[in-house]
């Protein structure tokens, strides 16, 4: 017999996915969460090591204990070509991948130079959140540099 501990009453879908360039070096980390709308406390990370400043009663309590080496320290952040990426918090109703989401972090991304003539490559799934107009639109822009692979259909539910 296996003993369980029941640590939730509910299921609360979580999409944790990970930008990482062929290198092997991590570019950037987003957790979509099932919900309508953030709300604080679900992105803050708890470090339960670190010292509060203040009483939870202050107006500056959350703004004086937020940040790196804090008590809510946030989500983990990626260093990539020397430049600082925070961790990015979206909310769809299943917690899953959207077209909408995927589009914005793209963009996000946007922001670092073509070295050497090499665009940043994408190889998603060709699950239908992907073949939306929104998102098919986005990377074939001439504005938008990415170069996207569109590989063999969703199929884990299969």
């Amino acid at each position: 017999m296996i003993p369980k501990a029941r640590a939730a009453t509910n299921n609360n879908l979580v999409t944790l996915l990970g930008f990482m360039a062929a290198t092997g070096e991590p570019v950037i980390c987003t957790m979509i969460l099932e919900g309508e709308k953030l709300k604080r406390d679900w992105v803050t990370g708890i470090d339960m090591f670190a010292e509060e400043i203040g009483s939870v009663s202050n107006k500056d309590y959350y703004n004086n204990n937020s940040g790196k080496g804090k008590v809510y320290l946030g989500g983990p952040t990626c260093n990539f070509h020397g430049k600082e990426i925070p961790c990015i918090f979206y909310c769809s109703p299943h917690g899953s991948l959207a077209s909408h989401i995927l589009a914005n972090l793209l963009e996000k991304l946007d922001l670092f130079p073509i070295i050497n003539g090499v665009h940043p490559f994408l190889l998603p799934d060709s699950h239908g959140s992907k073949l939306i107009l929104l998102f098919l639109n986005y990377i074939n822009c001439s504005n938008h540099k990415w170069v996207v692979c569109l590989s063999v259909p969703y199929g884990t539910s299969y």
